[in-house]
């Protein structure tokens, strides 16, 4: 027999399923996932709006705003580091300043012990002082955008 899922569990999953969900999500389809009555979606939904969950409505379908959402990730040390490697990387090949990888790397050193923390930062701020390239970053965003919406990019 399954374990019913905790309202902390339940409240990560339905904000989950949102998130996953281009086209939002209707209530019966969330508790059907969930197996829980649709009145227990309904009170969750309110609870992340609560929560500032930036959650939209639209003909009976929920889904959260990509644009506005903030996500929690949880990592332990090594997985912390490997994603800092993987920022350095992006960064030493790199020419163009990107604010949104110096952003993420000091959001990464703010979780980190302060002598791996402080490196870095040390790392963002030289990624920081880059020449800026305003139709670079547009074009990034453009096909980040287009990736998480599963658009199709055509370059020329």
């Amino acid at each position: 027999m399954e374990r019913a899922l905790s309202r902390a569990e339940r409240l990560n999953s339905v904000e989950r399923l949102l998130y996953q969900s281009l086209h939002g999500m209707t209530v019966p389809e969330i508790a059907a996932k969930l197996k829980v009555h649709r009145s227990t979606v309904y009170r969750d939904i309110a609870s992340l709006c609560r929560m500032k969950a930036p959650v939209w409505e639209k003909d009976g379908r929920f889904g959260l705003n990509r644009e506005r959402y903030l996500t929690t990730v949880r990592l332990d040390l090594h997985e912390a580091l490997a994603l800092y490697l993987a920022a350095r990387l992006l960064s030493a090949h790199s020419d163009k300043h990107n604010p949104h990888a110096v952003e993420a790397m000091k959001r990464l050193a703010s979780a980190m012990p302060p002598p791996v923390g402080e490196h870095i930062v040390q790392t963002a701020n030289v990624a920081d002082r880059r020449r800026r390239f305003p139709a670079y970053l547009k074009t990034l965003e453009a096909l980040t955008r287009a990736w998480a919406d599963r658009r199709q990019v055509w370059l020329r």
